[in-house]
């Protein structure tokens, strides 16, 4: 399989969003039906689409770090390589958004892209943060 020759910029991406049941609890199946519909239009796939994952403008601000990891491994599960991912890791504290983006590399996930927040760098098929 030959590597996609665009970069980070050439997507277009969408912020998913996170249901949460009426506890307050993330909703794993009616997030997975939100993933799914993406990944199954066929035109976004072909036009270059892409999921941000725990965006900045999303749920993130009120994530636990383990919440964080859950819909980030959910993601990664549905999507298993066909869209580009890019991964938020906003946290209040420099410590915590370091052990964030620390926390998505030992899944050894089959991404396209990874970003950190405030930078990435390339490395073969996967962007790993700057920490």
């Amino acid at each position: 399989m030959s590597r996609d020759p665009r970069t980070i910029g050439d997507h277009l991406y969408v912020a998913s969003l996170l249901p949460f049941d009426r506890h307050m609890k993330i909703d794993e199946p009616a997030y997975r039906r939100f993933l799914r519909h993406f990944l199954g239009n066929k035109k976004f796939v072909a036009a270059g689409g892409g999921l941000c994952i725990n965006p900045e403008a999303g749920e993130i601000f009120y994530l636990t770090r383990q919440e964080k990891r859950r819909v980030l491994e959910i993601a990664m599960e549905e999507i298993q390589g066909k869209v580009p991912v890019l991964a938020g890791t906003w946290a209040m504290t420099t410590e915590e958004q370091v052990e964030t983006a620390r926390d998505c590399l030992p899944a050894d996930f089959e991404t396209e892209n990874f970003l950190k927040r405030i930078g990435a760098f390339p490395t073969g098929k996967t962007l790993i943060p700057l920490i």
